[in-house]
């Protein structure tokens, strides 16, 4: 369905998963949109706002999250955006 210019859509396609057969552990996702917890096998609900956010810097950027510098497992995009200072906060 089509709604016009200016519309967003999420879309889930469940690809970032965690399997574990046996003593091996199979982790897929998309490096940059991942939380670092998922390489871990630990993902929480909480780990999909790491991958909202990477998506909304994405779209802030124009830069794949993981092509961004990082410090203390979080992604440093404020030096590549001109967005309010509220809004950097908010997303941080």
């Amino acid at each position: 369905m089509y709604l016009g210019p200016g519309q967003v859509y999420l879309v889930d396609f469940g690809s970032v998963q965690t399997a574990q057969h046996g003593g091996t552990m199979t982790v897929v996702g998309t490096y940059g949109y991942m939380p670092p917890e998922q390489f871990g096998g630990r993902s929480l609900p909480a780990s999909d706002l790491f991958s909202v956010g990477a998506t909304l810097i994405y779209l802030a950027t124009g830069q794949d999250p993981a092509n961004l510098p990082q410090k203390n497992l979080q992604i440093e995009f404020e030096p590549f955006v001109t967005l309010s200072h509220p809004f950097i906060q908010w997303l941080r």
